[in-house]
């Protein structure tokens, strides 16, 4: 039986704004809601350089609700089961338990497809409204699609763990 979750967030386009070193709206009360009202661990799975990634999100403020160490980073590897498995082995060693793992992205459909084989859930944020790429992202295999990271923690906090 799976203990608890574990949440990684990309970096770019989920908590930090695709080419702006911004915030995006409802990142950080997403991200408080998700570390107050579960007992998820939260950390990211990212392409980026671990300084890099850790320069932008001190940036942004929001690397205080997030168990960085246990996180992935460095260039996409051939399979996406690398830098999720690492931040399982990671965070099951720091923890003690073992984990179900959800992933959030902002990817294009071809991340989605590519991330789906290695998480237990997929969650990826997609413009409210925008129904195109809504769909998209389901058909490549995405679990939910949602608009924010406030959307995130409702998902979340309101579907026990398996």
């Amino acid at each position: 039986m799976v203990a608890r979750r574990l949440i990684l967030f990309d970096v770019d386009g989920v908590l930090v704004e695709r080419g702006r070193l911004v915030r995006p709206a409802g990142a950080a009360e997403g991200l408080a809601r998700l570390r107050h009202q579960s007992d998820a661990v939260l950390s990211v799975a990212t392409v980026d350089d671990k300084k890099i990634a850790l320069r932008k999100l001190n940036a942004i403020g929001v690397d205080r609700y997030l168990d960085l160490e246990v996180g992935a980073y460095g260039p996409k590897p051939a399979e996406p089961s690398t830098l999720v498995d690492i931040a399982r082995d990671r965070a099951s060693a720091a923890y003690g338990c073992e984990f179900e793992v959800l992933a959030v992205t902002a990817g294009p459909a071809a991340d989605v497809a590519w991330l789906r084989q290695a998480v237990d859930v997929l969650i990826a944020l997609a413009p409210a409204g925008d129904e195109e790429p809504a769909d998209g992202l389901r058909e490549a295999g995405a679990d939910h699609v949602v608009a924010n990271l406030f959307d995130v923690a409702d998902l979340v906090t309101s579907v026990p763990a398996n």
